[in-house]
């Protein structure tokens, strides 16, 4: 486990030092780099520790706040399914998180404005506690 923290450290200094951050928009689904977390917090996979997520609100062009996604499809609250690319996969509502477009790698798709509004309300249903 440490030689995996070891690898995220190194390649997390390579991510800091980039100048440029790509140009992106809300509903968009990028790869990121989401790193290696501790306990139960979502990481990403392989050596580049990716992950893919939805961007569900761009602040500026520097930060946004992102919800991950899994193929792991679980019939909960937490999990929310959408479908793109021909394939299942579960927003990860209890996993969103703000993160700096410097984590960006590669744009995979792009929801509909419905698509990301019932995402929203999932989400703003497990925040709140609307049932």
């Amino acid at each position: 486990m440490l030689k995996i923290f070891k690898q995220w450290l190194k390649l997390k200094f390579h991510i800091h030092k980039y100048d440029k951050r790509p140009f992106f928009n809300e509903r968009e689904i990028w790869w990121a780099q989401f790193g290696q977390n501790i306990g139960d917090e979502e990481n990403g996979k392989g050596d580049q520790f990716l992950r893919p997520v939805i961007v569900l609100r761009k602040f500026n062009k520097n930060i946004c706040l992102v919800a991950p996604t899994s193929t792991k499809v679980k019939d909960n609250k937490y999990y929310y399914k959408i479908r793109y690319n021909d394939k299942d996969y579960s927003v990860l509502i209890s996993q969103i998180r703000i993160i700096d477009a410097k984590r960006f790698r590669k744009r995979i798709a792009r929801l509909s404005k419905y698509e990301l509004d019932c995402i929203k309300k999932e989400i703003s249903k497990v925040i709140l506690g609307i049932l």
